[in-house]
């Protein structure tokens, strides 16, 4: 990206740094919590093939455990998916209409040979 494109980008997002954080931190808890849950599922099949092959018994809140967390992990990265999407959208108008207001200004402010 040149220069002059990177300092408009900041120019429409500086007004909205606290929203563009947000939205940073919502796609990285959902990045997280897209990791989290495959291994909440390769541990408990791990768990289930070591007390099989090896006659051990496992407390009963093990399994239950890990379906719980898996089932609230899915909850949450479905929470945070809808909240980056939502902060992503009103980030995105914003700067935009913020844009379009710009061009209209700059556009009535010119000179009236430049519109004939």
């Amino acid at each position: 990206m040149y220069l002059s494109h990177w300092s408009f980008f900041v120019q429409y997002l500086t007004p909205l740094r606290r929203k563009v954080g947000l939205l940073a931190l919502f796609i990285f808890a959902s990045i997280g919590l897209q990791l989290l849950n495959p291994q909440l599922i390769r541990y408990f099949i791990d768990t289930a093939l070591a007390t099989d092959t090896q006659a051990e018994t496992i407390p009963i809140g093990t399994p239950l455990l890990l379906a719980v967390g898996f089932f609230l992990a899915t909850l949450l990265l479905q929470a945070t998916t809808v909240a980056a999407t939502y902060v992503g959208e009103d980030v995105g108008w914003r700067a935009t209409n913020q844009l379009r207001n710009d061009l209209a200004r700059h556009t009535l402010r010119l000179d009236m040979r430049f519109h004939n």
